[in-house]
């Protein structure tokens, strides 16, 4: 069993200005994937941190029935203004932080790694596999309960319509600047913030731009990702086991186009065609082996399509 429990507060200082804050337990239980999932093994590029050669080797992921839920402590404070000199916009900054405890997920293969033979954790040297000749064969990833995850960020918003040249013009613009994504491996006490890197961005931005007039509608939305290193805890140009001679990824920018023409509903029925155009620049994922997640792997893409709703 378990206590979970919610307060929030909303106070409006003005017609213009509201401040608003929660504070909350929460809890997450193991889903059935992080529970039981069968044994899947694939091969995986490696790197033994005794002596910095990479290999490949097998690398084999399960579930863990024996997982305890998750405990969070969850911090939100923001506002909200909405000025009366500019009608139709609509400002809004938040601040989150999330504690996680007993935190469930799955290390790397290379963390694994790090934490057995850099850091010298037992429990993690029993998910290393090794051959009669001392060489890594297997890494085994498992569901575990990570000592602590900590999550902070600050949230933007910002929303704005005005009538123009017959028509609607609306602007819609989100931006996540993750201050903080630190894990605190258990036993080792290792703390690994992935805050910054290429696939945890420091900034994350969408812009859209909408216009409507009559029955036609276009929108035009950017999406944005800054870059920043591959692993935070490599080093540049240093001839060690940390040691790297690239550790730097380029920001990545996605711009998808949308077009929508509302057909005059008929008795009972109304219809759109659209076309929607994905990555229309032809955008490639940043880093050569990552796709999938924040990054676009299949470039530009196109779909045209005709909907169709029928009343009673």
């Amino acid at each position: 069993s378990v206590l979970t429990w919610k307060a929030g507060l909303s106070y409006a200082i003005n017609d213009q200005l509201r401040l608003r804050g929660t504070q909350s337990r929460d809890i997450r239980a193991g889903n059935l994937s992080e529970l039981f999932t069968p044994v899947a093994t694939v091969t995986a590029q490696m790197r033994d941190p005794r002596s910095s050669t990479s290999f490949p080797a097998l690398s084999e992921l399960r579930g863990n029935a024996t997982l305890d839920p998750e405990k969070a402590d969850t911090t939100t404070v923001g506002m909200v203004y909405q000025p009366n000199w500019l009608e139709g916009l609509r400002l809004s900054l938040d601040y989150y932080r999330i504690s996680i405890d007993d935190s469930i997920g799955a290390l790397s293969n290379q963390q694994i790694l790090d934490l057995c033979f850099l850091d010298n954790v037992a429990e993690y040297c029993g998910f290393v596999e090794l051959n009669a000749a001392n060489l890594i064969t297997k890494v085994i990833r498992t569901q575990l309960n990570l000592d602590q995850y900590k999550n902070r960020g600050i949230d933007i918003e910002a929303a704005y319509a005005l009538e123009l040249g017959g028509g609607t013009l609306s602007w819609r613009f989100l931006a996540s600047h993750l201050l903080e994504s630190e894990t605190t491996a258990s036993v080792a006490g290792t703390v690994i913030d992935t805050a910054g890197e290429y696939t945890t961005p420091d900034w994350s931005l969408v812009n859209t731009l909408s216009y409507r007039i009559g029955r036609f509608t276009a929108t035009l939305q950017n999406n944005y990702y800054s870059g920043g290193a591959i692993d935070n805890r490599y080093i540049l140009g240093e001839a060690s086991n940390q040691g790297i001679n690239i550790n730097d990824v380029s920001s990545t920018v996605y711009t998808n186009l949308s077009l929508l023409y509302d057909f005059s509903p008929a008795r009972g029925v109304e219809a759109q065609v659209f076309l929607r155009v994905n990555n229309m620049f032809n955008v490639w994922p940043p880093y050569p082996s990552i796709g999938g997640g924040l990054f676009d792997s299949t470039g530009a893409s196109f779909r045209l399509g005709v909907r169709v709703n029928y009343g009673n």
